[in-house]
């Protein structure tokens, strides 16, 4: 409570600040989880039909099979009186019908239990685009380490085949002492 006490004294200009730096994507949202402000770091994603989510609710704004969450969200901001819900990735979609992955945690900012109209509650979003490619690079790359080695393995045992039918002696000798490493059949 003391520290809710000190924001109080923090102006909402500083505040609306802070928000806006702490989250790629905020959702100012009514009691019935409408839509009332967007606020996004990437303003590309602004023109690209996050503006239009104004006035829908925010279950309209998402890909079906994350609307489950939202409600979930929604029922337990309001239930905790305040603190913030867990995150929860919820896939937003754009105007062109493409989406993209969001971590969202909302928040109950206003509670008039006379006037659910005056409720607001705010969702709070981190982007996993960069955290996605990330992922993907990662798995691109563990593929070709897979492939190389299974193409040194497909060498290897070339080479063995060869080294072992050989009707020819061959010798593999270590160049710094002169031992002999591997011999075929024939040698």
């Amino acid at each position: 409570k003391a520290a809710a006490s000190r924001l109080r004294d923090v102006d909402s200009e500083a505040l609306q600040r802070v928000v806006h730096n702490a989250a790629d994507i905020t959702l100012v949202l009514d009691g019935a989880g409408v839509v009332l402000e967007v606020n996004a770091q990437d303003k590309e994603l602004l023109q690209s039909g996050a503006r239009d989510w104004r006035g829908l609710t925010w279950s309209e704004t998402v890909m079906p099979e994350t609307r489950d969450k939202i409600a979930e969200m929604l029922q337990e901001a309001r239930d905790n009186h305040g603190q913030s819900t867990r995150w929860r990735q919820v896939n937003q979609r754009l105007a062109d019908g493409s989406d993209f992955p969001v971590l969202y945690s909302v928040a109950l900012l206003t509670d008039d239990a006379r006037a659910a109209g005056k409720r607001r509650l705010i969702a709070l979003g981190r982007d996993q685009r960069p955290t996605m490619a990330m992922q993907r690079r990662l798995v691109e790359a563990q593929q070709a380490v897979e492939r190389d080695y299974w193409r040194f393995r497909e060498a290897e045992t070339r080479y063995r085949k060869l080294f072992q039918t050989s009707t020819d002696a061959v010798l593999i000798v270590d160049s710094t002492s002169s031992k002999i490493l591997e011999a075929n059949p024939a040698a």
